[in-house]
């Protein structure tokens, strides 16, 4: 799980080791040069998959799962520390690897999945919310992408960018945009294949998707880039194909 705030990149939590079952709540701030473990009187408690994004100087975090169970709570840091809103009967209900990302005055959650178990999705979702600070507001707009966990997404000037992610029966490969009011389903002459829990961010104007898995073939290692209207290809030397990783655009705001 990763943010940026004020020029820096802020981790949290996960698990500490491949395989492992061992999760931590530990917040770790990149600036560009070298990590740093924060030290809070208060932090949210040690999970996996939730969901984070910036929003209007924090970072906002939702869900996960512990290793006791799912939890629906919400936090926010400040830089300096974490505090936990007041749940209502109005949030969104506990999930797994939902995408969340920023656009405007509002972040923008969607999707994500319910677990029977560690090792299988039940329960997989297709709503979309705002949290606008202090209150969480489900939106119910006209068309909306097919339910999936692990899809990236990432704002792109004042439209956010969804790809991917997967479903019980299988990895997809759509481009979805969402506007503030609607989803509108994309389709650009090129596009990545599918693939689940790739990392989305933007830079320069341009949307950069780099990795995730897909079960029934590698995903090459390339960098994917939408232009707003088609994806194009860029070969590139890098840390590996992954999945579940991090990438954020740390420049100063």
């Amino acid at each position: 799980m990763c943010a940026a705030l004020g020029g820096r990149g802020v981790l949290f939590g996960g698990l500490t080791d491949a395989g492992s079952t061992a999760l931590t709540n530990e917040t770790w701030s990149w600036d560009g040069t070298d990590w740093t473990q924060a030290s809070s009187a208060h932090a949210p408690s040690a999970r996996e998959g939730g969901a984070m994004t910036s929003l209007g100087g924090e970072v906002v975090l939702f869900s996960g799962y512990t290793g006791s169970g799912p939890v629906n709570d919400t936090w926010t840091w400040d830089g300096a520390d974490w505090t936990q809103h007041p749940a209502t009967p109005n949030d969104p209900v506990w999930r797994n690897s939902a995408s969340f990302a920023t656009l405007g005055d509002r972040a923008v959650l969607f999707g994500g999945y319910g677990e029977a178990s560690q090792l299988q999705m039940a329960d997989v979702r297709n709503d979309t919310w705002t949290w606008d600070g202090s209150v969480w507001t489900e939106l119910h707009p006209a068309h909306v992408p097919s339910a999936r966990q692990g899809a990236a997404m990432a704002a792109l000037g004042n439209r956010i960018v969804l790809f991917g992610g997967s479903t019980p029966n299988g990895v997809l490969a759509d481009t979805w945009i969402w506007d503030g009011v609607d989803w509108a389903l994309r389709s650009p002459a090129h596009a990545p294949s599918a693939r689940v829990s790739a990392m989305a961010s933007a830079l320069d104007g341009k949307l950069y998707l780099y990795g995730g898995f897909d079960p029934d073939r590698p995903v090459p290692e390339s960098v994917w880039l939408w232009d707003g209207t088609d994806w194009s290809e860029i070969a590139v030397s890098g840390p590996g194909s992954r999945e579940v990783a991090a990438f954020v655009n740390v420049a100063a705001p």
